[in-house]
């Protein structure tokens, strides 16, 4: 800490006064834990937003929605399932049809029509076919 640029600002009290509310910040939203020796280590959700390289809002949402979506009967005989669920919340695609006039980024259905287009590229149709979708 001693050798940062904010320790050279604002001096040693700023930087742990810093430091102290992202742990806390860390530890409230479960990305990470500590054990009864005081020890700090990564929790399953923050390995996994690590890992995806995802905001800790975005990996929180995903998690919810996949827990949701196993006690609500999560299909794994297709990738249909995974692909939907992967489908990002901010997506925003042109649609056509009438039923979708109406979608924003984010929509269970938009998701869904985003979902049924990961679905024919998971099946190898070729991109311009799916495109034209």
């Amino acid at each position: 800490m001693t050798n940062s640029l904010l320790y050279a600002q604002v001096g040693f009290a700023a930087v742990r006064s810093a430091l102290q509310s992202a742990l806390e910040k860390l530890k409230s939203e479960g990305l990470i834990a500590e054990d009864s020796e005081g020890t700090l280590a990564s929790s399953q959700l923050g390995t996994a937003t690590f890992v995806a390289n995802l905001s800790p809002l975005e990996a929180q949402r995903l998690a919810t929605d996949l827990s949701a979506s196993l006690n609500g009967g999560l299909v794994f005989s297709s990738h249909f399932h995974l692909l939907f669920t992967i489908a990002p919340y901010d997506a925003v695609c042109p649609v056509d049809w009438d039923l979708f006039h109406t979608l924003e980024a984010g929509d269970a259905a938009m998701r869904l029509y985003i979902g049924l287009l990961l679905q024919e590229i998971w099946k190898q149709q070729p991109h311009a076919a799916v495109a034209e979708r």
